[in-house]
C-alpha cells in the first residue's frame, strides 16, 4: 500500500512538472525567441549581435537530441539527477557559467525540454 501511494505522489509530481515546464507563454520566452532571431541576424551582420556563449549553446538544444549530441555542444553538465519509473528514465541535467544556467531534461536519453535562466544582474 505504501509503495502504491509513493509511486502515485511520485507521478502526480512528475506530472505537475511537467505541466509546468510546458511551453507555456512566459515573461523569458520572448526574451528567448529574439535571442534566436538575434543568433540568426548575426550571422549575417556580426557588428549587431551581442549574445553570451551560454546563450547561443543554448539555441541549438533542439527536442530529441541525444545526451551526448548535448555534451558535444555544452560540454559535461555541473549537475545530473537521474530518476527512473518503470521503462521511462528521466535525467534532469544543468551548466552554469557566468552568464546563466541551461536546463536540459532527458526522457530515455533523449531531449524533451530544454530552457536558459540568464543570469540576474544586480
Amino acid at each position: 500500500m505504501s509503495t502504491r501511494v509513493s509511486l502515485l505522489v511520485s507521478t502526480l509530481i512528475i506530472c505537475l512538472t511537467l505541466i509546468a515546464c510546458s511551453e507555456s507563454e512566459t515573461p523569458e520566452t520572448p526574451a528567448l525567441s529574439k535571442t534566436a532571431t538575434a543568433t540568426a541576424t548575426s550571422k549575417q551582420n556580426t557588428a549587431s549581435a551581442t549574445l553570451t556563449a551560454a546563450t547561443i549553446q543554448n539555441t541549438k538544444i533542439e527536442v530529441g537530441m541525444t545526451e551526448q549530441e548535448v555534451k558535444a555542444i555544452l560540454g559535461d553538465p555541473k549537475i545530473i539527477q537521474t530518476r527512473t519509473i518503470d521503462d521511462l528514465t528521466i535525467t534532469d541535467s544543468e551548466w552554469t557559467d557566468k552568464s546563466g544556467k541551461t536546463s536540459v531534461q532527458f526522457q530515455n536519453g533523449k531531449v524533451k525540454f530544454n530552457h536558459f535562466f540568464p543570469a540576474s544582474e544586480e
